[in-house]
Parts: C-alpha cells; sequence; structure tokens
C-alpha cells in the first residue's frame, strides 16, 4: 500500500486553495491509499502543484520504483486468496512454493530459488482461469518475472 502524503505553505503570500496532485498524471488526493498491486512495475511520478496568494505557481515532483519481491509474491497471493481471486488450495501451494524459494535465497542458493520461483510460475499459467482469477494471474506472473529478471 502507499498512501499519498504532501503539504504545501509559503510563508510570504500564503497558498492560494489547494494544491493538485498527480500519480503519472491521474490526480489522486492527500491522505488517498493506493493498493501498489494496481500500480504497474516500473519508474512512476508523484506531483504536486500549488499557487501561492501572489499568482507564483510552484511544482514538486518524485519519483519512485515498484519491484517486486518474493515477499510482495507472498502478499499479492495472501490478498488475492482472501478477496476470492484465488482458490484456497491453490494459494496453499503458491505459497508453500514461495516460502521455499524465501528460504533458499536466505541460504544464498539463487538456483534453487529461481527453480522454486519457475515452479512457482508454472503453476499459477497451469491454474490461470482456474484456481486462479486471470487478472490476478498476469499481475502473479508480472511480478514473478520481475524478481526473476533481478536474480
Amino acid at each position: 500500500m502507499l498512501r499519498i502524503s504532501f503539504s504545501v505553505s509559503d510563508a510570504t503570500s500564503g497558498v492560494a486553495g489547494n494544491p493538485t496532485a498527480t500519480l503519472d498524471g491521474a490526480p489522486v488526493t492527500n491522505g488517498q491509499t493506493i493498493q501498489l498491486l494496481t500500480v504497474p512495475l516500473g519508474s512512476h511520478r508523484l506531483s504536486v502543484s500549488a499557487i501561492d496568494l501572489a499568482g507564483n505557481p510552484a511544482a514538486q515532483s518524485v519519483t519512485f520504483q515498484v519491484k517486486a519481491t518474493v515477499d510482495s509474491l507472498v502478499a499479492a497471493v495472501k490478498t488475492f486468496a482472501a478477496q476470492g481471486l484465488i482458490s484456497s488450495q491453490t494459494a496453499h501451494s503458491l505459497l508453500s512454493k514461495l516460502a521455499d524459494a524465501k528460504q533458499a535465497l536466505d541460504r544464498g542458493n539463487l538456483t534453487a530459488a529461481r527453480n522454486n520461483l519457475g515452479q512457482f510460475r508454472s503453476q499459477v499459467s497451469a491454474q490461470t482461469g482456474k484456481g486462479i482469477d486471470p487478472v490476478s494471474a498476469a499481475i502473479l506472473l508480472a511480478d514473478t518475472d520481475d524478481v526473476l529478471s533481478g536474480m
């Protein structure tokens, strides 16, 4: 989850109206919570702009990356299972493969971790439209590929 939080001030003339913010060009509000599973992997930009009472505009942006990890895959499987988008039996099996991958990484065994993630990916592909909702499966597959590409 990403919580949007920003503030603006102008000690000289004050701020006119409310600041505006966008995430990748789409309007967002202060305090809004964004489910990162709905944000594509890669680079993103949060921009905030305001105008002071003298009519001077100001803007500030921050760029951030959304990357997948084994832990984020675990969280995604749990979230999708809680939403009924992955059957409980399939979720249990997927979580087991991810636990094995995490243990392999903790031991420094990249080959075993890659194998576990490959098995995870194969099961997600095989269960797409059956035990896994197709949209959820697409997210899991993209995230798995991101994790594997970083190993």
